[in-house]
C-alpha cells in the first residue's frame, strides 16, 4: 500500500515601508486548499473565466494569491533533514521575476543581485516550529529583506545556503511595489497536509 503526504507552503508578507508605515498584506502565495481555492478552481472549470481570481479576488476582497510550492530539491531537503543529515533551510531570497515550472526550479526566476538592489544579499531567518493543526507540525522562517533600490518583488524562495545552494520552498505573487529603504519581511511556512 502506497501512502502519501502533502506538503503544503505558505508565504506571507508584511511591507514595511522606509517611514516606518507596516502594511500586513497576508497571504501572497500559497498551496494550501482553502475555500478560496475552491471557489477560484470550481470559477476557472465551470464557468470559464480567463480572469476567475481577479473576479474572486473583487468578490471576496482577498488579493490573488499565486502558488508557493515545496520544490523538488526541498523535497530531498526533508529526506536528508529526516535522515539526520543535510542543512536548515533559512536562508530568505527575493526576486522579480516568476518560475514557469516552480516545483522543478533550483533557483528564483530572477534573485535581486547587488545590480539591481545595491546591498542585497539572503538573508538568514529566524526558525521555528508552530502549530498548524497538530502541536509543532509546521516549521516556519521569518526574515526581512530591504530594498536598496526601487524594484518590484514577484517571487520568494527558502534556501540552504546564503548563496547557491537548495531552492527548498518557492512562491510567486502579485508584485509588491517598494522604494529604497522599503522592507518585506516574510514568513514562510512549511507543513504536512
Amino acid at each position: 500500500m502506497k501512502t502519501t503526504a502533502k506538503t503544503k507552503a505558505v508565504i506571507r508578507a508584511v511591507v514595511i515601508r522606509a517611514g516606518g508605515k507596516r502594511e500586513d498584506i497576508g497571504v501572497i502565495s500559497s498551496c494550501s486548499k482553502t475555500l478560496y481555492y475552491r471557489m477560484k478552481r470550481w470559477l476557472q472549470r465551470n464557468l470559464k473565466i480567463a480572469l476567475a481570481g481577479l473576479l474572486l479576488a473583487l468578490l471576496t476582497g482577498h488579493p490573488f494569491v499565486l502558488a508557493a510550492t515545496i520544490t523538488a530539491a526541498g523535497d530531498g531537503v526533508i529526506a536528508n533533514r529526516v535522515n539526520g543529515g543535510g542543512t536548515v533551510p533559512n536562508y530568505i531570497a527575493w526576486g522579480t521575476g516568476t518560475q514557469s515550472t516552480p516545483k522543478t526550479s533550483t533557483t528564483l526566476a530572477a534573485e535581486t543581485t547587488t545590480t539591481n538592489d545595491p546591498g542585497y544579499a539572503r538573508v538568514a531567518g529566524t526558525t521555528s516550529l508552530t502549530t498548524t493543526t497538530y502541536t509543532n507540525d509546521t516549521f516556519q522562517v521569518v526574515g526581512t529583506l530591504t530594498a536598496g533600490a526601487s524594484l518590484t518583488i514577484t517571487e520568494a524562495g527558502l534556501f540552504d545556503a546564503v548563496t547557491g545552494g537548495n531552492l527548498f520552498l518557492y512562491g510567486s505573487f502579485t508584485g509588491i511595489a517598494l522604494n529604497t529603504n522599503d522592507s518585506i519581511q516574510f514568513t514562510m511556512q512549511a507543513a504536512n497536509d
